[in-house]
């Protein structure tokens, strides 16, 4: 029996999950527009890219640039918030101010359950979800970057202990 290629899975999660996005052949990538239950912040682009068909990655782009002099802010955030992650980065683009948060799945030509395509597609939401408004806290409201990751994460591990 031939298993079923990388993108042909994501395809499968992405339509089971009755998703509207768009495909790019070219590319072979995945793209559609998530919204997201963060104050301030409406939807985020995400793309997801099979590679090789050994791998993918899935890009959720926030909906903000960063204003050339607060990308030292937002820098200073975004590495308190990355310290410690165990899954994906948050990437802070210096010329544009673009911010996306990055995941990649490594997984060969295996065979692995669709739990695994969900979480590496959606935790880079889950994060933007988290960790957006206090971006704009520290951009616009002069919230200190190390506090505000840190006040973030203790109560997302909050969160997870009460579970």
């Amino acid at each position: 029996m031939q298993s079923t290629s990388l993108t042909e899975r994501i395809r499968h999660y992405y339509d089971a999950q009755e998703w509207r996005y768009q495909y790019d052949e070219e590319k072979n990538m995945f793209r559609m527009y998530m919204k997201i239950d963060a104050d301030e912040l409406d939807s985020c682009e995400v793309r997801t890219t099979v590679r090789k068909d050994d791998y993918f990655t899935t890009l959720v782009n926030l909906p903000l640039n960063v204003p050339e002099k607060k990308r030292h802010l937002a820098a200073s955030y975004i590495s308190a918030v990355n310290y410690g992650l165990l899954l994906g980065c948050f990437e802070l683009d210096f010329r544009d101010g673009e911010i996306r948060y990055k995941n990649t799945c490594f997984c060969g030509d295996t065979d692995f359950d669709e739990r695994y395509i969900e979480r590496h597609i959606l935790v880079g939401l889950q994060m933007c979800e988290l960790y957006g408004p206090g971006l704009i806290d520290v951009l616009f409201r002069g919230a200190d970057p190390a506090e505000t990751a840190k006040k973030l994460k203790d109560k997302d591990r909050e969160d997870e202990e009460s579970f």
